[in-house]
């Protein structure tokens, strides 16, 4: 069984307070670590490889703490070939040449680019072959720092089966960043939503998209002045240009105002709930 356990973690530069008192754990999961930019999410990443220290706290590896890494632009050496990059990052794991054939199979890394030098690929052959090399040392903790970044859906597609393949294999955890929430939330177990230096929201991927209700997004061409009895409904109120932009909680709110005061509609509909909007909603909370 993996496990990781992160325990109050603080961690500044200067004066910028990055994380301040981060914890979580995460057994045998895949974990979507999600934030604004700047939120902490590679920093963290940094200091569980040990890349850097904390100012306080702990982050505890049960078991065996076998590593791997894949940043968001691949580290190899450009002037050597695929081949030689493998077999120079994955010295004393190349014995099991089964799995390692399963991996460059699955990823579609063939003979020919395996005899490419790096610097010649492509960067999304590049992120294939980084991938691989993290893969193929059999991590039981594996860390992506925006695997999707310079892949097309195919070859992320190729990436995410041999992140499941590992993750079965070892038992693992998997610690994922990224922009694509459509992909992150097919892949994630739960999710984790750095603010504030802190997990402000920690759960299964479902649980947190239900959290936040269908709501109901109205714009008018004027400010809307409410009564105390249907201005509690409003979830969020913004101007946006010259236009008016209202949330409420449910239709039935919206028939009312519609009934009650002389206003004209420009836009009116239903907002389904995705991760994305599900995590937008979640920082917006004060």
């Amino acid at each position: 069984m993996s496990h990781i356990i992160v325990k109050d973690i603080h961690k500044s530069y200067k004066r910028n307070q990055v994380l301040n008192g981060l914890s979580f754990d995460c057994k045998n999961e895949i974990v979507f670590l999600a934030g604004k930019n700047g939120a902490g999410k590679t920093t963290f990443i940094r200091l569980a490889l040990g890349l850097d220290k904390e100012d306080k706290g702990s982050i505890i590896f049960d078991g065996d703490k076998n590593l791997g890494v894949v940043f968001d632009t691949p580290g190899l050496y450009k002037n050597l070939t695929c081949t030689e990059n493998i077999n120079i990052f994955c010295t004393g794991y190349l014995d099991d040449k089964p799995y390692m054939d399963k991996i460059l199979k699955t990823l579609r890394i063939d003979s020919s680019l395996l005899k490419k030098r790096v610097g010649k690929c492509s960067f999304g052959q590049q992120h294939r072959i980084g991938v691989a090399i993290s893969l193929i040392r059999k991590p039981v903790y594996l860390f992506l720092d925006e695997p999707t970044i310079g892949l097309d859906p195919e070859s992320w597609e190729m990436v995410r089966e041999c992140i499941l393949i590992n993750k079965e294999k070892q038992n693992g955890c998997v610690i994922i960043t990224g922009q694509d929430y459509f992909e992150m939330g097919n892949l994630a177990d739960k999710i984790l939503v750095l603010d504030e230096g802190q997990a402000k929201f920690y759960e299964s991927v479902p649980s947190f998209i239900n959290k936040f209700k269908q709501r109901i997004k109205l714009i008018t061409d004027k400010e809307i002045v409410f009564d105390s009895e249907l201005g509690k409904y409003i979830e969020k109120k913004e101007m946006v240009g010259n236009e008016y932009h209202y949330y409420f909680e449910k239709r039935d709110q919206i028939l009312d105002l519609i009934h009650n005061s002389k206003i004209k509609i420009l836009h009116l509909s239903t907002e389904h709930i995705d991760l994305k909007d599900a995590f937008l909603r979640s920082i917006d909370i004060k």
